[in-house]
Order: structure tokens, then sequence, then C-alpha cells
């Protein structure tokens, strides 16, 4: 008798190329679409479901063994936002160390950041006598040291938890781009402001950009998540294959051959009648 096939999971008969029976349920259990159990195990990942049937038990078996990305960040935006704002307000102090190493080398960081532009040297030094400007200079200068750290010690963590560390920094790379470039700004819109004669803009902006650098610093763990659930369900190339029962017993008789003793019969101790 030919029993008509049915998914488990969404009552559909259709799809019927996509039919696999991956465990031992029988009966109206037995048939299911790859899709639908496929998006089961998606929202199973890293429990129970992911792995086996939870009706029967069953381990499921796949073309390829696959070790599952688990390394996540447990985001609590209200934390990142108050430490960021602690760093920021500390960075006006920091800043004040930084100018005193700047002045033990001739103002090294305001030639670096003018490139040698003589005109735009000497009026940022006249800038500098206001005390707005030159806290929030330095103050800027400090943050993207330490945004620069933050992400490196981002990545070093990541990295040295993640097992697919190419494909993860492949998945990573415009964020990554697009991070550095936003996080060093210092080094190009100070610049930029200077040669058309707008310094004063860089000074009012500098703290509504820190704002957005400080989110873009959370959003990093957000980022990770995603990818980390990309990899796992996008970029995993497992294929859950059918039960097959002589596979099985095959399996199981290997294994008892393993661990049990090979027993042979001792012919020297058998008496033959005359």
């Amino acid at each position: 008798m030919i029993t008509e096939k049915e998914c488990r999971i969404c009552l559909e008969k259709d799809k019927y190329d996509e039919f696999i029976h991956p465990c031992l349920c029988d009966g109206t259990s037995k048939w299911v679409h790859s899709s639908c159990i496929n998006r089961w195990r998606e929202l199973n990942i890293n429990r129970k479901g992911y792995y086996q049937c939870m009706e029967c038990n069953y381990k499921y078996k796949f073309t390829r063994e696959l070790i599952l990305e688990s390394y996540k960040f447990e985001s609590i935006e209200l934390i990142y936002i108050l430490s960021g704002f602690i760093c920021y307000v500390l960075s006006f102090i920091m800043g004040y160390m930084l100018y005193l190493i700047d002045v033990k080398n001739d103002m090294l960081s305001v030639k670096i950041l003018t490139y040698g532009n003589n005109e735009l040297l000497e009026s940022t030094r006249k800038l500098f006598i206001n005390e707005f400007y030159f806290s929030v200079y330095y103050s800027d200068l400090f943050m993207c040291v330490l945004y620069n750290i933050w992400q490196i010690k981002f990545f070093c963590i990541t990295l040295f938890n993640v097992n697919r560390k190419l494909l993860y920094l492949n998945l990573f790379k415009k964020q990554l781009v697009y991070n550095i470039l936003l996080f060093n700004n210092i080094f190009y819109v100070y610049f930029f402001w200077g040669i058309i004669g707008g310094e004063e803009f860089y000074f009012i902006g500098s703290p509504f950009m820190n704002m957005y650098l400080l989110k873009l610093l959370y959003y990093l763990s957000i980022k990770h998540n995603k990818i980390i659930r990309l990899m796992n369900i996008k970029y995993n190339n497992q294929e859950l294959l059918n039960y097959n029962e002589l596979e099985e017993v095959i399996e199981e008789t290997e294994v008892a051959l393993l661990d049990g003793e090979s027993e042979t019969q001792n012919f020297e101790n058998i008496e033959i009648g005359s």
C-alpha cells in the first residue's frame, strides 16, 4: 500500500521532490519538506532541535560535519551608551596629557594633521588660544586612538573565538573599512575644513560626530551577531540526509565489533571421541 506523503510541519502535500524522511518517525510524521525542516533547525540553532528529531530523538545525518559558530555578544545598548559617554567626558582630561606630549614634540600632531600647510598650521595655533577649540582638538585625538584600540581588541577577541576566520573577515570587510575611515576622520576632515577656511565648523560638529562614532562601536557587536547567524545559516553547506536503515545496521555492527572483544574458539580443549 502506497501512503501519500504529507509534510509534518506545514501539512502540505506539494513540493514532492523536497520530501525526505530524516529520522525514525513513521506514519504521518515520517515525511517532511527539506525546506521546512531546515527552517525549523535554523530557529533552534545551538539547541537540541538543530541536531536531532524532537519526537524520536534520532540524531540527524548530514553530508558533512560543520562546527556551528557560537560566540555572540550580549548587547545592552544602555550600558554601551553610558560607558561611551563616560569615555568621552574623560577624553577631555586624557587629551590634556596628549597636549603635554605634543608640546614636547613641537606640536607634532598639528603638523601631521595640517600636512605641512604652514598657513593652516598657524591658524590652528591661533585657534588654540580659545580653550574650547584646544580642548575639543585633543579630546578628538584621544578618542581617535581609543576607537582604534577598541576595534583592534574587538577583532582579536572575535577572531580567536570564530572557527571560519576568513569567511568572517570577508563578511565584515565593508563594515571594517567604513569604521576605519570614520574612526580616523580627524586625519582628513580637519584638513578639508582648514583648506576652505572653515576650521571652526570642524570643532562645532565634533561632539555630534563622536556621538555617532560611539553608536558605531555599539553596532560592532550587533553586526558581529548578524554575521554569526549568516555563517550558521546562509553559509552552511550541510545537507540533511534521509534515514537509511541499512547504513544504521552496518554502523551499529562496526561499533559493536570495535567495542567488543573478538570471540574465538579454543580447539585445543575439544575432546575427540574415539
